[in-house]
């Protein structure tokens, strides 16, 4: 299926408001998109932020790490499903991804950093194993290709940073 912009006038339906009360507010649909995407920014900054204390348990950093990922995919839900067809037509949407991408990695590597020390020479691996297990990808085929609630979806990335982070060598 091909991805397609949405018209202004499916966006104004959406909105329950006129053709012309988008237009009298944005240019075009670009713009629309664009503050859309400022306004959610805005929403998902608190959402993006942990104080997660790196000498707690493996077990409870986990929980709370991934209750957070958890809320802030779940936030961005609507927005993801809406910009992800369209990001190659978008500059910016790319920029933005992979910027939260980054953040989002350097963010596992603070929580996570004593158990991925343990791993020495193949610390690059599980770094990247824990990335791929935490991403947003990962979170949205949990829900919506293997239909997950948010709690069974929680469970099955607890359980994947479990195995992950476990000592190695350990049972």
């Amino acid at each position: 299926m091909a991805s397609r912009r949405p018209t202004v006038e499916e966006i104004a339906v959406e909105a329950g408001v006129s053709e012309r009360s988008v237009y009298r507010h944005f240019p075009d649909v670009e713009s629309l998109v664009h503050a859309a995407i400022e306004r959610r920014v805005e929403v998902m900054a608190p959402l993006a932020e942990l104080s997660i204390d790196p000498c707690a348990p493996l077990s409870e950093r986990i929980r709370e790490f991934v209750d957070r990922r958890a809320e802030f995919y779940e936030t961005s839900l609507p927005l993801r499903r809406f910009t992800e067809p369209i990001a190659g037509e978008m500059p910016q949407l790319l920029m933005l991804a992979r910027a939260r991408r980054e953040f989002l990695r350097d963010q596992l590597v603070v929580v996570f950093e004593p158990e991925l020390d343990r791993w020495e020479g193949a610390r690059a691996p599980v770094q990247d194993a824990i990335e791929v297990a935490t991403s947003w990808a990962t979170w949205q085929h949990l829900r919506d290709e293997q239909e997950l609630s948010t709690c069974d979806a929680r469970r099955v990335l607890e359980q994947s940073l479990l195995a992950l982070l476990r000592k190695p060598g350990a049972p």
